[in-house]
C-alpha cells in the first residue's frame, strides 16, 4: 500500500486549476433581468382642431439575419383618456421596409371652443401571426402632430421600442 501526501499550499493550487477549468467549461455568464422591458407605447397626447395626429409605423427591412421575417399584422388606435377609440381602428398587414400611417383630425373636438385640446392615446398592437407562419420581427413607431393647411410638422414623437407581437 502507498500512502501519497501533498502540501497545503499545492493543494489550494489543485483547487483553483479546477476551479478555473470548471468555469471555463461552463461558457460565458448571463445577467439575469428579472425585469420586463419596459412597453413600446406613447403617453397621452393633447389635440387642437387646427392640428392633426398622425400615427406612423414601419416594419424595418430585411437584413440578412432577417431573411425569414414574416409580414406584420399592426393594429392602430387613438384612444381617449378612458381607453373608449375616438376614431374606427386601422388594420395593416406590413411587409417589411413598408410603412402605413393613421391620421387624427383635429375636427374632432367637434363642438368645443376652438383652442380647446383633446387629450388622448395613440395605441400600436402589432397581432400574432397565424398559425404556421413566421413571427413577425416587430414595428417602429412615430408619432406627428402637423397643421394640415401647410402640411408643417409641429411635434415629433418617436418611441425607440420596438412593438413586438403580443
Amino acid at each position: 500500500m502507498s500512502v501519497h501526501t501533498t502540501s497545503p499550499a499545492a493543494g489550494a493550487l489543485c483547487a483553483l486549476a479546477l476551479g478555473a477549468a470548471a468555469m471555463l467549461a461552463a461558457g460565458p455568464a448571463a445577467a439575469f433581468n428579472p425585469q420586463p422591458d419596459p412597453p413600446a407605447r406613447f403617453g397621452i397626447v393633447g389635440l387642437v382642431a387646427d392640428q392633426t395626429a398622425r400615427l406612423n409605423v414601419v416594419a424595418p427591412p430585411l437584413r440578412a439575419r432577417d431573411a425569414l421575417a414574416a409580414p406584420c399584422r399592426v393594429v392602430l388606435d387613438f384612444l381617449d383618456v378612458d381607453g373608449v377609440k375616438l376614431i374606427e381602428s386601422a388594420q395593416f398587414v406590413l411587409l417589411p421596409g413598408k410603412a402605413r400611417h393613421l391620421d387624427l383630425p383635429g375636427q374632432v373636438v367637434a363642438g368645443q371652443a376652438r383652442n380647446t385640446r383633446l387629450q388622448f392615446l395613440p395605441a400600436v398592437q402589432v397581432q400574432p401571426n397565424l398559425p404556421g407562419e413566421r413571427r413577425c420581427a416587430g414595428v417602429a413607431a412615430t408619432l406627428e402632430l402637423f397643421e394640415p393647411n401647410d402640411g408643417r410638422t409641429r411635434v415629433l414623437i418617436d418611441d425607440p421600442n420596438l412593438y413586438l407581437p403580443d
